[in-house]
This record gives structure tokens, C-alpha cells and sequence, in this order.
């Protein structure tokens, strides 16, 4: 009896009770200037992943929004934004190279992980243990997503 105990104690412990072992979304990507990055190192902060289009007027609009919201909340949030269309970055590096946040490529294991959408800019925010929390799909104007953000941490 002791024996099933101690076994229903560590089942609970390892499914249940421990923080540190909880799965939140992770992944790797490269970013433009080609450093590798995983999502894993940004835990601990809400995370914004971004994707968009080199073709799409709106996303291109929604990047000066992004980089405004980074500086305003660095302390507890990271913006990552996600090029779809790679071969776009060759009209793109002047514009992304201004920004003070992460701007990267989409690859197939991101794309999966995150397969509902079908327009861009969409945009996930992500809790500090890296788990959905909301999706906005189409441009938002900054005080939109300022609005989106203090409902989770405050952004002020």
C-alpha cells in the first residue's frame, strides 16, 4: 500500500504540481540578421508572435505599432514578428533593420503549432509560461493592442 502511495504521490507531483515542469509552446527560428532563437528564452515575459507578409500593407503598418508597444512594455514583454514570405526580406531589411524587437522567419514546425490562421497580420499573444492566450487577426491600431495587453499585465 505504501508503494502505491508513493507512486500516486510522484505521478501527482510531476503532472500537477510543479511549475518548472509545465509545456508551454517552444520552438526555434532564425531572425533576420541570422541568430537562432528559441521561445523557450523569453519565458518569464508575455511573448506577441507577429506573423506577417512582406506583400501586406497592413502588417507592414502593424510593425511600427509592434516596435512602439516593445518600448513601452519591454519590461514584461517580447514582440516577435515572423516573415511568411522569405524572399520578401530583400524589400524589407531597411525597415526591419529600425526595430528594437525580433523579427524572423516562419518555418514549418511554427506553422504547425500554429495552423489556425489564414490572414495576415496574425498575431498570438503568449502567457510568460508560453501558453495561447489570445489571437488577433488583422491590423490593430497601438491603442487596440495596449487595450488587448493590460487585460493580462499592465502596459503602462
Amino acid at each position: 500500500m505504501r508503494k502505491i502511495i508513493i507512486f500516486f504521490t510522484i505521478i501527482y507531483f510531476l503532472c500537477f504540481a510543479s511549475p518548472c515542469l509545465a509545456k508551454g509552446i517552444n520552438f526555434s527560428f532564425v531572425s533576420y540578421n541570422g541568430k537562432k532563437h528559441e521561445l523557450v528564452e523569453f519565458r518569464g515575459k508575455y511573448v506577441i508572435i507577429n506573423f506577417f507578409s512582406s506583400y501586406c500593407d497592413g502588417c507592414i503598418a502593424e510593425l511600427q505599432v509592434l516596435n512602439r508597444i516593445q518600448q513601452k512594455c519591454e519590461k514584461n514583454i517580447q514582440v516577435i514578428s515572423l516573415l511568411l514570405d522569405p524572399e520578401g526580406i530583400v524589400f524589407l531589411r531597411p525597415l526591419i533593420s529600425n526595430l528594437n524587437y525580433i523579427v524572423g522567419f516562419a518555418n514549418k514546425k511554427i506553422l504547425k503549432i500554429f495552423s489556425d490562421f489564414n490572414i495576415t497580420p496574425t498575431t498570438y499573444i503568449l502567457s510568460p509560461q508560453g501558453e495561447k492566450l489570445l489571437k488577433v487577426t488583422g491590423f490593430k491600431p497601438y491603442k487596440d493592442f495596449i487595450t488587448l495587453l493590460n487585460k493580462y499585465t499592465s502596459c503602462n
